[in-house]
């Protein structure tokens, strides 16, 4: 199953909020989630019109970024948990994680944003060996310093640190994102309807570690 939803950046400013939020209230509840309905519906009051804000702000600064692609609602089949938001930035995949209302960058929640960010690292085939950069955006907390900086800075791997955004600094770090180089640029359709799978990495270290444990004299 893709995101509950996908659009150019273009596109997502664009929509009126409500039907951006009607679009994932459907998704939500054919999906079989009632009771937290309502909790997840007020959470997408706020981020919705502030995502349009952040990327019509992002726009002006980038008009390139038209073309990036946005999806909310990403499916991480192995966790059993949705990503807030992917955003697909020429060749950098940028996980968001929004905490609505959060005045602080906890380590859970950092906790929680790079574990989405290695699993798609590790089963999300499109995902392999692409830059995937991991943000905690925190709404009302300060801001970080040195924001843009910190996206670059590898924790081993193809994942990057761990970015803490605070309130309206998410467009700002979009912005300050490098341009695609060698790297051709991420297919919205084909990213969203990618296969779900452990990736060669994986099943190379899956190997390693059986063959270790196979008894020789079998």
């Amino acid at each position: 199953m893709p995101a509950y939803l996908r659009r150019t950046a273009d596109e997502f400013i664009s929509e009126q909020p409500n039907a951006v939020i009607g679009i994932l209230q459907q998704a939500y509840a054919s999906d079989g989630f009632v009771s937290q309905y309502t909790r997840q519906t007020q959470a997408w009051d706020q981020v919705v019109p502030e995502l349009q804000r952040v990327f019509a702000q992002l726009l002006r600064s980038r008009p390139e970024a038209k073309d990036w692609t946005i999806l909310l609602e990403y499916p991480l089949y192995r966790l059993r948990r949705r990503i807030d938001a992917v955003i697909l930035a020429g060749s950098l995949i940028v996980v968001v994680e929004c905490k609505v209302g959060a005045d602080v960058f906890t380590t859970v929640d950092r906790r929680q944003v790079e574990e989405y960010a290695l699993d798609l690292r590790d089963f999300h085939a499109e995902s392999y060996q692409r830059s995937i950069v991991p943000v905690l955006w925190s709404t009302d907390a300060e801001p970080s310093v040195g924001t843009a900086c910190s996206a670059l800075t590898p924790t081993g791997g193809t994942v990057h640190a761990v970015v803490d955004v605070g309130r309206a600094r998410l467009a700002p770090f979009l912005a300050a994102l490098p341009p695609s180089t060698t790297e051709a640029a991420l297919s919205g359709e084909g990213w969203d309807r990618s296969a779900y799978r452990p990736v060669p990495n994986i099943i190379d270290a899956a190997t390693s570690i059986f063959a270790g444990h196979v008894n020789p004299s079998l």
